[in-house]
């Protein structure tokens, strides 16, 4: 769980063969407050954010933290 704005959210995040070296894709399923759910993937972990699970993971919190203000 990790804590939000709007309470704790509880999330799981994934990837492919590859990931380690950036080559591989980087998955994140996320439940916010009020059951809102999200799920992100990335094909590659070689683009312009270096997507990560971890960088899915504050991308998706972040967005959903700010539509609350």
């Amino acid at each position: 769980m990790a804590p939000g704005a709007a309470g704790s959210y509880a999330w799981k995040n994934g990837s492919c063969p590859g990931s380690a070296t950036g080559s591989g894709c980087s998955a994140l399923a996320i439940i916010f407050a009020g059951d809102v759910q999200a799920y992100a993937m990335t094909n590659s972990g070689r683009n312009a954010f270096g997507a990560t699970a971890a960088t899915l993971d504050n991308t998706l919190q972040a967005a959903f933290d700010a539509a609350l203000r």
